[in-house]
């Protein structure tokens, strides 16, 4: 699974894997391979992941050990990284989506259940909710083309 940034800052983000995978009881498996343990697939959350929030190991010590996680790649056209305009706590300089006109960049999606969605909302104070497609002016960091309702943090 790798190292969590929170013990080692200059690791940020974090290992991600490059292809869709499950977290599932801290365990990273292939998602042709795995399922959730819980609930249905329709009563989850798009969440776009940018950053540390995309690493398993973060993921487990923000939805805790037990988390079961579906994890998709998104490409996601018009959109670029960016540094944030702050310091974590634990010493890293975050990154962010912000709209770039010709940038093309591959994104982590997380499948959220309700309770999930409240816990990383919780520890990710740049978390933006919006339903996509959106106007730049109502959610910058979300202006990702013909995407379902969903959040970017």
């Amino acid at each position: 699974m790798g190292g969590s940034p929170t013990a080692d800052p200059l690791s940020y983000p974090g290992d991600i894997p490059d292809q869709p995978f499950v977290l599932d009881h801290g365990e990273v498996s292939p998602l042709s391979r795995g399922r959730p343990s819980a609930p249905d697939m329709n009563e989850r959350h798009l969440v776009v992941a940018v950053g540390s929030n995309a690493a398993p190991a973060r993921l487990v010590e923000k939805l805790g050990p037990d988390a079961a996680v579906p994890v998709l790649l998104l490409r996601v056209v018009g959109m670029d990284v960016r540094y944030s305009a702050h310091v974590t706590r634990y010493g890293a300089v975050p990154t962010t989506a912000w709209p770039q006109a010709g940038a093309a960049l591959t994104l982590t999606a997380l499948l959220l259940d309700d309770v999930q969605l409240v816990a990383l909302d919780a520890t990710s104070p740049t978390t933006t909710g919006c339903r996509w497609p959106t106007s730049a002016s109502a959610c910058p960091a979300t202006n990702i083309n013909d995407g379902p309702a969903s959040r970017l943090t």
